[in-house]
């Protein structure tokens, strides 16, 4: 009764997880789908899923399949109590357990698998080996993974393959000594090999290794890296390789193993890997290097500057000498005329601060930020400063659920002002302000509703019964209802109570302003919107702001990335790094578009492989969003 309650509880957990991993596939399908990028999300999950049932179903085979051949308390001396019994019931659930947790961790390497099997080459290759870069940044990485999930589990069916020896008896003391049965030693000497076969092949990987990793002064392999770490992982690989194969010639003996034998050439692996990769370089880096350091690194250094400059793309900076002149004629002046005109006199904190006095209006309305751009105003390219006048929920007079879900959903138009004039009492020229947001010829903002920015936190409703405020005009509020085609239909009675279940919100089944012509507008917050879609991607923290045909549209910058670029030195955990892409979000409908700035960078390419059709060039932005991009 005890065992089918434990059953019974772990099968009703199981269920609730299930049932709450599938609502959350299904909506997200559907935001997906509002956006546009069903084979992002049917890409991602195939692999994830794939890899996921791949790995579990193959460390599930390894340990229930030692485990099984041990077979507990069916050879050897009978087990004695209970324990041996309840153990053997409960091991197969305890290795799928295992498994599943295993499945779980394959599958979220998604980013190594996919961009592995669509890599494209650098063109460029690394200065030791002569392999293309492309080796580090997508094959070596996933190699790792493989290499350090064999080790692990390996290593742990051979301790559950022992154990299940010690519990039927095959494993015993007898005197102080241990003694094993033939069919034990066997298999286990089969499990060693197994491991020693993954110390191998993590021995040889790490040759490669070398390159990405930190040395003593500098980033990469330096001289005793080299001259012996390197050929002492060969060594290294080779004696554990050399190992495994004794150890299994002596299982598939007829014979019974001589285990003395056996451990010799466990142990003698394990001296040549401790003497090869780890004594030998340490010696040649006390005695040899260190007395001689800048000599003997120098090439090595070089490397390191050469392929540092290369992974952050500074190979074309150039250093310039601009003689300076001790005065300034007029004729140079209005050479720079256009330059002077728009030296900024604002900084953003005082800036924002005049902007919260004399522009917020309402207290719920904020300024979270200034952005710096050009625009042509009267004809002329001028430098200005402008801002979103966001929504902030947390400071609604009254935080009630229809307040912040159904009636108060958008921030409202912008301010936008030149960066080097005042006004008469010290504030600042603005040239569109105020609500509904006025401006010169060109400034026209048609669309001033903000339903994604900084500030949308959480989601809302639109298109419900419930009024929904536009804007405040004088002692009265001017009311409108979402027109856009963005957010998540809410449909029938099933994806209703769907969405209920996913954003935990009873009351969005229970509403009656909710009908079934109205929207949900997930994920606003428009970095966390870019990252569904992209996660692997690098952003800019700083989205800016631009006016571009009426429309408020957010420009973000993201990054393709790696983390093994031979020999250069890291930032952030990063070193390899390319402004590839470029997105852009409507503030108003949240359309969400990708843009690829760097066509062939080969990150870009691989992952434009895996996802066709997500990243388009950089041509089919509007021309009136691509002139305020910050790095074209």
């Amino acid at each position: 009764m005890g065992t089918l309650a434990v059953l019974g509880l772990a099968v009703l957990c199981a269920a609730a997880l299930s049932l709450g991993r599938l609502l959350e596939l299904y909506v997200d399908w559907l935001w997906f789908a509002e956006l546009g990028c069903r084979r992002v999300f049917l890409t991602t999950l195939a692999w994830e899923s794939a890899a996921g049932t791949c790995g579990g179903l193959a460390v599930f085979a390894l340990l229930y399949g030692n485990w099984r051949l041990a077979r507990p308390g069916e050879a050897g001396a009978p087990p004695t109590g209970d324990l041996p019994d309840k153990i053997r019931k409960f091991m197969p659930w305890t290795c799928l357990a295992v498994a599943a947790l295993a499945g779980l961790s394959f599958g979220r390497e998604w980013r190594v698998w996919l961009p592995w099997l669509r890599a494209v080459p650098f063109g460029k290759s690394d200065p030791l080996f002569g392999l293309d870069l492309g080796f580090y940044l997508f094959s070596l990485p996933a190699w790792r993974v493989l290499q350090g999930a064999l080790s692990l589990f390996s290593t742990l069916a051979a301790v559950l393959a022992a154990g299940a020896y010690v519990l039927n008896g095959d494993i015993a003391w007898e005197g102080g000594r241990p003694r094993l049965g033939g069919r034990a030693a066997r298999h286990l000497l089969a499990a060693a090999a197994l491991v020693l076969f993954a110390w191998a092949w993590g021995d040889w990987l790490d040759r490669y290794g070398l390159l990405t990793r930190p040395g003593h002064a500098f980033f990469g392999a330096a001289y005793a890296d080299v001259h012996a770490r390197l050929p002492g992982l060969a060594v290294s690989a080779l004696a554990s390789l050399a190992a495994a194969l004794g150890l299994l010639v002596l299982s598939a003996r007829r014979a019974p193993p001589g285990m003395k034998l056996a451990l010799g050439l466990f142990l003698g692996a394990f001296a040549v890997r401790a003497a090869a990769v780890r004594l030998v370089p340490e010696l040649l880096q006390r005695f040899v290097v260190l007395p001689n350091e800048i000599a003997l690194e120098e090439p090595f250094i070089a490397r390191n500057i050469a392929m540092t400059r290369a992974a952050y793309g500074l190979e074309a900076v150039r250093e310039r000498d601009f003689p300076a002149e001790p005065s300034v004629t007029p004729a140079e002046l209005a050479d720079h005329r256009g330059t002077l005109e728009n030296v900024p006199i604002w900084d953003e904190r005082p800036l924002l601060a005049s902007l919260a006095q004399l522009q917020e209006i309402r207290p719920y309305y904020r300024f979270a930020a200034v952005y710096n751009d050009r625009y042509r105003i009267g004809g002329r390219y001028r430098q200005v400063l402008l801002s979103a006048r966001e929504l902030d929920a947390a400071k609604l007079p009254s935080r009630t659920w229809i307040n912040e879900k159904l009636a108060y959903t958008h921030g409202y138009g912008l301010v936008m002002g030149l960066v080097n004039e005042s006004g008469p009492e010290g504030q600042p020229v603005l040239l569109v302000k105020d609500i509904p947001p006025s401006g010169p010829p060109g400034l026209e903002v048609a669309r001033p509703e903000i339903y994604f920015g900084n500030l949308a936190r959480g989601w809302v409703a639109v298109g419900s019964r419930a009024r929904e405020f536009d804007f405040p005009r004088s002692d009265d509020n001017v009311y409108s209802s979402y027109g856009g085609s963005g957010g998540i239909v809410v449909g029938g009675p099933l994806r209703r109570l769907a969405l209920a279940l996913r954003l935990s919100s009873l009351k969005l089944l229970l509403s009656r302003d909710i009908t079934a012509q109205s929207r949900v507008l997930l994920r606003r917050d428009i970095l966390e919107r870019a990252l569904a879609i992209t996660p692997f991607l690098d952003y800019d923290r700083s989205p800016y702001l631009a006016l571009a045909e009426g429309r408020l549209v957010w420009i973000l910058d993201a990054y393709t990335r790696g983390r093994t670029y031979p020999y250069a030195t890291p930032f952030g955990g990063v070193n390899y790094i390319r402004n590839s892409v470029k997105v852009t979000v409507d503030a108003y409908t949240g359309e969400t578009r990708f843009y690829a700035a760097q066509p062939q960078e080969p990150v870009l390419r691989a992952w434009d492989a895996v996802f066709p059709g997500l990243f388009r060039p950089l041509a089919e932005m509007p021309p009136a969003l691509r002139e305020h991009l910050r790095h074209p």
